[in-house]
């Protein structure tokens, strides 16, 4: 009986050669397919992380420049630029930017952004010694053709005394 059964699973084996090449073709198509779906997901994916990254950047960045005016008792400056923003301590407390008076401060300062930045206010913010904005406005990514993204944040609502990040709709920034 084992012998029989050892006769059968020889004769297939025999018998059994494997995948065809059209089977084979199929195969490699749906892979194919498949990772360039992956591929999509995935650049959809860096797009919403890159966005949220640098939001959450300027938002620290805008956080800590109002607790150091605070604590500092000066006043601190952010210019913003289309993909950068530069901080700056107001030597004289005049609210203007007045280069070579007003110290750079590096370590808030980024430049080369991923993505332009747009806003609604003028160019540059102002925290007093009291930690108080001289603003109420929006800093928001800029995606170029007005895509669509579908991060949790894209943008930042500024005004006198609280900064919050929140999501673009249309033309407003609603707070999260």
């Amino acid at each position: 009986m084992e012998c029989v059964a050892y006769s059968e699973k020889m004769n297939y084996l025999k018998n059994n050669k494997g995948f065809t090449l059209t089977e084979l073709l199929i195969i490699i198509a749906i892979m194919v397919a498949l990772l360039s779906l992956a591929g999509y997901a995935y650049n959809a994916y860096m797009v919403r992380y890159n966005i949220e990254k640098e939001i959450k950047e300027i938002y620290a960045d805008l956080m800590t420049a109002r607790m150091r005016a605070l604590q500092q008792n000066q006043q601190y400056l952010i210019q913003f630029g289309t993909s950068s923003y530069t901080t700056y301590i107001d030597n004289d407390e005049d609210g203007q930017l007045d280069n070579p008076g007003d110290t750079l401060v590096g370590d808030l300062s980024k430049s080369g952004l991923s993505y332009n930045l747009a806003w609604n206010f003028g160019s540059i913010i102002t925290f007093d010694s009291k930690g108080l904005s001289n603003v109420n406005g929006s800093v928001w990514i800029s995606l170029p053709n007005n895509k669509p993204n579908d991060s949790e944040y894209d943008c930042i609502n500024i005004s006198r005394t609280r900064i919050k990040m929140g999501k673009r709709n249309g033309a407003n920034c609603i707070n999260r």
